[in-house]
């Protein structure tokens, strides 16, 4: 069995609740349903479904069940598998037996990503401008919240974000100077040998400027994109207009040497007892969506090959979905949706934006021009415009 297929049946065997409701100073659950608290700290959220935590008075405490024991216990990521082993009757792993380098690897990029998180967050609400921004695409701040939204930094303060994004990663344990911190703030010096070391593929620019780019004060919103109660990915969007060679750049990702390739943004609301889906292009669709209470998944230029396909369920006659396509209304949403349809089979149903509630256009408030409506965002500013 993988390390994730094991990490999965492990949180299944504890649910995080029962878990939450057994530590001191937390014990009185509150709530039904899929959303409970605790009368101790009512800012806490438990998603039973997501099985994840996040306490709204603070960004930096939030995550699975384990990620719960490693804050409230101060453990280790293998001293709190072992308790939970310990809880549920499950066989401890046999560590030595497993690949610890890929092992090691791999939780490092999600405890770096993790840290990322709270800290882009915090920038996030620290910074008016680009809260002006995000509330311009008509989120609540709840919404803004259960998304973990967040702010890169502007590129004028490129020393005190990277800084300060390096300093939350020595803190945790991580390096900034790994794949996974160099993907966030950066890496400056023998490009060519770092990369030799981390067995990446060269970069002749990298190597030729002197650094690797840092995702930090790049100007952008960030979303992180979370799997299994970690962040494995981070897609940004320009909160300003940025060209390059006169073409408008509208987004920002990290680079596919050091985290592969762009993947799938899923929002909050979907779990794996979602029995509906909506596809759309965006990531600010699948916000959107998620304040309106529904799961959605963004392709953000994802191709849909059979492996993401089967992470969707599709073709799983064990979960009974129904999925709901609503790309971009305009030409290449159009073309885009001949083509995607296909992929989930001829039940699938389609939704066109532009029109709904008799809403065609929307005033954008960045700019204060009228626009078509062409997507979830757009539908949502129309609402409110």
């Amino acid at each position: 069995m993988s390390d994730k297929l094991f990490i999965e049946d492990l949180k299944r065997a504890n649910p995080i609740e029962q878990v939450i409701g057994e530590t001191p100073g937390w014990t009185t659950i509150t709530g039904h349903g899929r959303y409970l608290s605790t009368r101790e700290h009512p800012s806490m959220r438990i998603d039973t479904q997501r099985q994840w935590f996040n306490r709204f008075s603070t960004t930096d405490e939030w995550g699975d069940v384990i990620k719960w024991l490693e804050i409230r216990n101060g453990w280790d990521f293998k001293t709190a598998v072992e308790f939970l082993c310990r809880r549920s009757g499950t066989a401890t792993p046999n560590w030595s037996a497993e690949s610890s380098a890929e092992r090691i690897a791999f939780k490092e990029r999600e405890d770096v990503f993790d840290v990322a998180v709270s800290v882009f967050e915090r920038e996030l609400w620290n910074t008016p401008a680009a809260m002006d921004y995000v509330r311009s695409r008509g989120w609540t701040d709840e919404t803004i919240k259960s998304a973990k939204l967040g702010y890169s930094g502007d590129k004028t303060d490129r020393t005190r974000m990277v800084k300060e994004m390096s300093d939350a990663i020595v803190l945790s344990g991580g390096d900034p100077r790994s794949v996974a911190g160099a993907t966030i703030v950066g890496f400056n010096g023998d490009v060519k040998r770092w990369l030799h070391e981390h067995d990446l593929d060269e970069k002749s620019e990298w190597i030729e400027q002197g650094f690797v780019p840092s995702f930090v004060a790049s100007d952008v919103l960030v979303y992180p994109h979370f799997q299994y109660g970690h962040c494995i990915y981070f897609s940004g969007r320009r909160i300003k207009p940025y060209f390059v060679d006169g073409k408008l750049v509208k987004s920002k990702n990290p680079s596919k040497i050091l985290v592969g390739d762009k993947k799938l943004y899923f929002n909050w609301e979907v779990s794996p007892t979602s029995k509906q889906l909506i596809i759309v292009e965006g990531q600010a669709d699948a916000v959107t969506i998620g304040q309106w209470g529904y799961p959605a998944v963004a392709l953000g230029g994802v191709y849909l090959d059979d492996r993401l396909l089967k992470s969707l369920g599709v073709g799983d006659e064990r979960k009974e979905i129904d999925y709901y396509l609503a790309l971009d209304s305009d030409a290449p949403g159009a073309i885009a949706v001949s083509k995607v349809a296909d992929l989930f089979g001829p039940m699938v149903r389609l939704i066109t934006w532009k029109g709904i509630g008799g809403i065609d256009t929307f005033i954008d408030p960045v700019d204060g021009e009228e626009k078509e409506v062409k997507d979830a965002n757009d539908l949502l500013r129309g609402m409110q415009s």
